[in-house]
């Protein structure tokens, strides 16, 4: 790996650090902040299965155009 200092820095390439959490660039952070918001909004489940039930059926009723969306990215998923 290399350190900072051997990287070739060109004219059209900028290097910027990031801070250690930055939730805005992952991309999952989207998706558990939707599945906070539409599948365990004000429920309590009284078994992990019962929460793994609920995330499933509530991601199989997103479209593609909807994972688009949230990711807000349209490369993410190549589906025909």
């Amino acid at each position: 790996m290399r350190d900072d200092k051997e990287i070739v820095h060109t004219p059209n390439l900028q290097i910027d650090k990031l801070p250690p959490y930055l939730p805005e660039l992952n991309l999952v952070e989207h998706l558990w902040q939707w599945l906070r918001r539409h599948a365990c909004r004000n429920r309590m489940f009284l078994t992990l299965d019962e929460v793994m039930k609920t995330l499933t059926a509530n991601l199989n009723t997103l479209s593609i155009n909807q994972r688009k969306q949230l990711f807000h990215c349209n490369n993410i998923l190549h589906y025909k």
